[in-house]
């Protein structure tokens, strides 16, 4: 956990807010809490540091890259 962290790099997450992510850093300092580019909704796009905004953002849950997560992929990959 400590090199990839809870949510390693490329994870497609929901968070509280209902907007989509994908993990691009893993945080070091709290591996709980990685730093992500909100895909979804596109006028949300944005990267948030979570262990910054721990306050107002939270990771829920990841999404199946074959199931749930599979809209995102190409959005990822960039």
């Amino acid at each position: 956990f400590e090199v990839t962290g809870v949510w390693p790099v490329g994870t497609i997450v929901s968070l509280n807010d209902k907007s989509i992510a994908v993990v691009r850093e893993v945080n070091e300092r709290d591996i709980f809490r990685p730093k992500v580019e909100v895909l979804f909704p596109s006028e949300k796009k944005r990267f948030i540091d979570t262990e910054v905004e721990k306050e107002k953002v939270k990771i829920m849950s990841a999404l199946n890259p074959f199931a749930e997560g599979k809209d995102y992929l190409d959005a990822i990959r960039r």
